[in-house]
């Protein structure tokens, strides 16, 4: 993934004008369409495979030292944090949001395209897919892409190094954040750093594409560690955790999932789901009256769309059906609790100490399954909670998805590609077809075997608290 960024610009690495000393850097090597196609193809399917050898092992009873999978997590984060967005034009778009609101404008009203017109240096390297799109994200993360952008001025490269480095910080954030969860055992702690630290899927969404969905995850996490049962002053951490759950919805409407398995913890003491309620009301409220009600109908007006890997857009190539607007709105609510209800029964029970993990990752992953508009960076929201579950069969089906999902946006910078070989393989086969029927059948299978409560097996007995993967009797082992 680093040397594809270090290649400088391709059809996965967007172009961002004229650079100074400061990071994105990479040598200008002009590599063709095939080259970053097949490294990052590459990349991706010895990264997911990668990932299930390392939960094998972890399984297994494999427990070297922890420190040594978050060294190596820090390196790659400092490694892709400082070349060139890759696989995504989507800094490119927080840049110029960034730049319209540094500017005195409403990214939530005015469109790239708009101030494109005026000649801006910055909006002229917006991307086509969203030039004539509005802002969809919340109050935060307008904040953050301001911020990035008093920073780098009217350079489009210094603000993306900024957002970049906000993304890193971030990942590391949740890193953090995830090992304390973990506690003191050493192969829940491996756990959370295969899935998360070194998840090369996780490190090309939140780092290398450096997706919003990472700032997200970070203050979503966050939220849940404030909100952990040993916490000492429970009125107190409840608000906390509140204004954090509330500032992931903030930087990205669905991140408010994560608000649902806390609140149903709380659910005996009136007291401290009102303090996380107050939280999150003043994480959320004020930043909304603050842009205005057009950023809530940008926002709902994107949610009727569909992306090109939803399993809906099946139904719209083959026959030219679309689905009605009620059904991607309350069709898709109704369906994500009815799969939510399912999910959640086969999940693996959760710690005492992590409370409301299993609730939120049953709706997350009901959501992410069936929403209208999926990208594979959506996965910030999974992976995550899967790391505080103990191990499951749904580990496979779920870092199977994640890799698929990748797939499904390389190169994804270039919309078509140069010879015609390669875009009938890559975009009209690859990704128009291949990539959403793999997530058709990884959802059915997710689905029915989840109906049938087989994800955990009888024989996966689970370790105590205070114990290690190696103590587990001979048989819990696969």
């Amino acid at each position: 993934m680093a040397v594809v960024g270090l290649s400088g610009p391709s059809a996965a690495v967007p172009k961002m004008g004229p650079r100074g000393a400061l990071p994105p850097w990479y040598w200008p090597v002009h590599p063709t369409a095939a080259a970053v196609t097949a490294a990052l193809w590459a990349a991706v399917i010895i990264g997911t495979v990668a990932v299930l050898a390392g939960l094998s092992a972890v399984r297994a009873g494999w427990t070297p030292n922890p420190a040594r999978l978050i060294a190596a997590g820090v390196l790659a984060v400092a490694v892709l944090a400082v070349v060139p967005p890759i696989g995504s034009t989507d800094l490119m778009d927080y840049a110029t949001y960034g730049r319209i609101a540094s500017l005195g404008h409403n990214p939530h009203v005015m469109t790239p395209a708009k101030l494109r017109r005026t000649g801006d240096p910055v909006a002229r390297l917006s991307s086509k897919s969203w030039r004539n799109t509005p802002s969809v994200y919340g109050p935060v993360a307008t904040a953050t892409q301001w911020a990035a952008s008093r920073l780098g001025g009217a350079s489009a490269a210094r603000t993306v190094w900024w957002l970049k480095l906000g993304n890193a910080l971030a990942f590391l954030l949740v890193a953090l954040a995830l090992d304390r969860l973990a506690g003191r055992n050493q192969g829940r702690r491996m756990r959370v750093h295969v899935l998360w630290t070194v998840n090369p899927l996780m490190l090309w969404a939140a780092v290398a594409g450096g997706h919003i969905d990472g700032v997200a995850a970070a203050l979503a996490v966050a939220g849940l560690w404030a909100l952990r049962p040993d916490r000492r002053r429970p009125l107190l951490a409840a608000v906390a955790g509140g204004l954090l759950l509330g500032g992931a919805a903030a930087v990205k409407a669905p991140f408010a999932l994560f608000a649902a398995g806390p609140a149903w913890s709380l659910r005996r003491s009136p007291r401290l789901l009102a303090a996380g309620a107050l939280g999150v009301l003043i994480a959320v409220v004020p930043g909304y009256v603050l842009i205005g009600a057009k950023a809530v109908k940008a926002l709902v007006h994107r949610g009727q769309r569909l992306s090109g890997l939803s399993l809906w857009r099946l139904l719209v190539d083959p026959g030219g059906v679309r689905p009605p607007v009620w059904l991607l709105t309350w069709g898709i609510l109704l369906i994500t609790l009815a799969l939510a209800v399912v999910y959640a029964r086969a999940l693996p029970v959760e710690r005492p100490e992590v409370t409301g993990v299993r609730i939120t990752l049953a709706l997350c992953l009901a959501w992410a399954v069936i929403t209208p508009i999926y990208n594979p960076w959506y996965e910030a929201m999974i992976f995550p909670l899967l790391a505080l579950l103990p191990s499951s069969r749904a580990d496979l089906l779920l870092v199977l998805r994640g890799g698929v999902g990748a797939l499904g946006c390389i190169p994804g910078v270039a919309l078509t590609l140069q010879p015609a070989w390669l875009n009938t393989l890559v975009i009209r086969s690859t990704i128009t077809y291949a990539v959403p029927s793999t997530l058709l059948l990884l959802f059915v299978v997710l689905t029915i075997t989840a109906w049938w409560r087989t994800w955990v097996p009888s024989s996966w007995r689970q370790p105590a608290d205070d114990a290690s993967p190696t103590e587990l009797e001979p048989d819990s082992l696969p």
